[in-house]
């Protein structure tokens, strides 16, 4: 699913010596799926578990995606924005997110949290990261 962009990332990153998280394992998977459940009261996105799947969380070029270790956590640090919005990834001027209430995936400007741009999958707004964090 996310392969493409991964690999791009990862051959640049052996230029450096680094590599890409590891990949969470199926109990670390269920967990998160519970947790974000639990705190959130929706399913977790299931193109959000494929990404875990290949890359436990991301960071490249100052593009974060979140791991599933840190995802509810990272959560607080926006407590302004997520009665509405649920963050998953991020970059020094925007967040990428799904609204609550309607379960778009749209990117939001930092300093205004208005809406930037709006993504027609999940899969789409990851993607559109790990694009994004080469081109940076």
């Amino acid at each position: 699913m996310y392969q493409v962009e991964l690999n791009i990332v990862n051959n640049i990153k052996k230029e450096y010596d680094e590599t890409l998280s590891l990949p969470a394992d199926e109990f670390e998977i269920k967990r998160i799926s519970k947790v974000f459940c639990e705190v959130f009261n929706i399913d977790v996105p299931q193109a959000y578990l494929e990404f875990l799947r290949q890359c436990n969380g991301f960071e490249f070029n100052g593009c974060i995606i979140y791991s599933s270790q840190n995802l509810i956590a990272n959560q607080l640090d926006y407590s302004f924005l997520t009665d509405d919005y649920i963050i998953f990834a991020e970059y020094d001027i925007a967040w990428f997110c799904i609204e609550r209430s309607s379960g778009k995936c749209c990117e939001l400007d930092k300093p205004s949290a208005q809406e930037l741009c709006i993504f027609n999958t999940f899969e789409e707004m990851i993607k559109y990261v790990l694009r994004l964090s080469v081109k940076l």
